[in-house]
């Protein structure tokens, strides 16, 4: 959405939340569930539990290590950004725009928050535009594809595509 905007030379989306227009598909909808029934969750500090990182956000980190990870990793969050999400509201996108930066679109093939069927409706959607627009899948991963083993492959390959485009404009 920053790019829409026309801040950033490049932009890497790594596991994006789906900005409006785009179908939250089942499994996503499921991992939100907790959120968006807490009790007042719109005027509140929310926390998401042990349980939900590791079923949902974790789901591929080794079992010994979603302790730690979610002991380092998870801190309260205002369960507002989430409701206004969930009804559209400052994720609206011109999907045509044909001044928008480069961006890529990167997935996880085992997120059960932001599923590849939901970044790839994303890809498709922002593909209408005549700017670059990229998408990779990463097997085996899940939405905490950033910190969990492997995370450098990810790190590398956004850095390699940022890399070609700057180079190609050279």
């Amino acid at each position: 959405m920053q790019l829409d905007r026309g801040l950033g030379a490049a932009g890497v989306a790594i596991d994006p939340g789906a900005p409006r227009g785009v179908i939250v598909g089942l499994t996503a909808l499921i991992s939100a569930l907790p959120v968006l029934f807490a009790w007042n969750g719109w005027n509140r500090v929310l926390t998401m539990s042990f349980e939900g990182f590791s079923g949902n956000f974790a789901n591929g980190l080794p079992e010994g290590e979603k302790r730690a990870a979610y002991e380092r990793q998870i801190v309260p969050t205002p369960g507002r950004i989430y409701f206004e999400a969930a009804i559209g509201i400052g994720t609206g996108v011109n999907w045509q725009n044909p001044t928008r930066a480069p961006l890529l679109l990167i997935a996880g093939e085992k997120d059960r928050t932001v599923t590849p069927g939901m970044v790839e409706s994303t890809y498709r959607k922002h593909s209408t535009s005549p700017a670059v627009t990229a998408f990779k899948l990463f097997p085996g991963r899940s939405h905490f594809l950033c910190a969990e083993p492997g995370w450098e492959e990810v790190a590398d390959y956004a850095i390699t595509w940022a890399n070609r485009l700057a180079n190609a404009r050279n």
